[in-house]
């Protein structure tokens, strides 16, 4: 299996990955997202899944949508070495930010 990681940031981190779902940290805030692609089973333990602060979820019905457990704000500011930009929790389980962008990030900031 080959893991690749996103380098050079104190404002994302994958905390854990599992059962479809990933618990990630943006900024101050941890969140749980769908991720079809993580199947293999979380390698941490339930209770660290339930300390989120926001948590996507999809209703028996098909409807999806965020609980906002901790007061997550509407947008929050994010930073990656020199840039800036705003997070949020969007209607369809993103934030706006992408961490495995982070080399195109790098590129821009050089020209």
């Amino acid at each position: 299996m080959i893991v690749l990681s996103t380098q050079g940031w104190k404002d994302y981190e994958l905390i854990d990955s599992g059962d479809g779902y990933r618990l990630e940290r943006f900024g101050a805030f941890t969140l749980v997202r769908p991720d079809p692609q993580a199947i293999w089973q979380k390698g941490l333990d339930e209770n660290e899944w339930l300390k989120a602060d926001a948590v996507f979820e999809k209703e028996k019905d098909g409807k999806e949508h965020w609980v906002n457990k901790n007061q997550v704000p509407e947008k929050w500011l994010l930073n990656y070495k020199d840039i800036s930009f705003w997070a949020k929790l969007s209607p369809f389980k993103h934030t706006g930010v992408f961490p495995e962008q982070t080399l195109q990030w790098d590129w821009i900031r050089k020209k």
